[in-house]
């Protein structure tokens, strides 16, 4: 029997040296003939047809993996299958297996437990989009100034002119916080893309990258949680 699977994933992955091997041993036990492609910063895409010539290769900054897929092929073209991990923020993950079921399970099985074990603590953090999260508090802002707002209204025959003044202004108000989480939602998502990657390919030189971006996490983490602390315990004291 044959079957197919081609499927895009969201997932952010940690890829280190090791998970290479490891992925490189997969296709190799369950397909055959394994080739990486990589594509760079410098806008150049490598290939590379042995673990031995992709160790050779360090991934400089200028020249750093943006994507790398695994392409495999068995002999007899009864089982091909490729598996691709690229930068962007959705879809990320794309995989392929197409051939005789009997090769196909275990290697569709092996890929998912592989492709798992990849996934970062901050995952959950980096897949948020601050955009609607903000969006969201403002429509539960909104809602509950429409709600106040209609018990404690006054005709619009008994406004005075400093009331229909403060009205403008409110309208003008209005327009300002129904901006302001666009863009904050989009500044606060260009910091979670630097701070928190989709994509992190910690090989060659991109270790060294991924060791000093995970100081930089941590810190933005524990002062995070030392902040949110800090204001629990003030509005505590201050009900005391």
């Amino acid at each position: 029997m044959q079957v197919r699977r081609q499927e895009r994933l969201t997932q952010a992955f940690v890829m280190t040296r090791s998970d290479v091997g490891s992925l490189h041993s997969t296709f190799e036990k369950h397909v055959g003939n394994v080739r990486l492609e990589a594509k760079c910063a410098d806008q150049l895409e490598r290939t590379f047809v042995s673990l031995d010539e992709f160790d050779r290769f360090d991934n400089p900054e200028q020249r750093a993996i943006r994507q790398l897929t695994f392409h495999a092929r068995e002999s007899e073209f009864r089982v091909t299958a490729s598996l691709a991990f690229d930068n962007d923020e959705t879809r990320n993950v794309f995989i392929s297996i197409e051939g005789d079921e009997s090769q196909a399970i275990p290697l569709n099985d092996a890929l998912d437990g592989q492709i798992s074990a990849m996934r970062p603590w901050y995952a959950m953090i980096a897949r948020t989009d601050w955009t609607w999260i903000l969006l969201g508090a403002l429509a539960a802002f909104i809602l509950g100034a429409l709600v106040v707002g209609s018990i404690i209204s006054v005709p619009s025959n008994q406004m005075s002119p400093a009331d229909r003044q403060g009205q403008s202004r409110g309208t003008l108000f209005g327009i300002a916080i129904g901006i302001a989480p666009w863009l904050l939602g989009f500044a606060l998502n260009r910091l979670r893309s630097r701070l928190f990657p989709m994509a992190t390919f910690a090989i060659g030189h991109g270790e060294k990258r991924h060791k000093n971006a995970e100081i930089l996490r941590t810190v933005v983490v524990i002062a995070f949680a030392v902040s949110l602390l800090a204001s629990v315990a003030a509005a505590f004291l201050m009900r005391a």
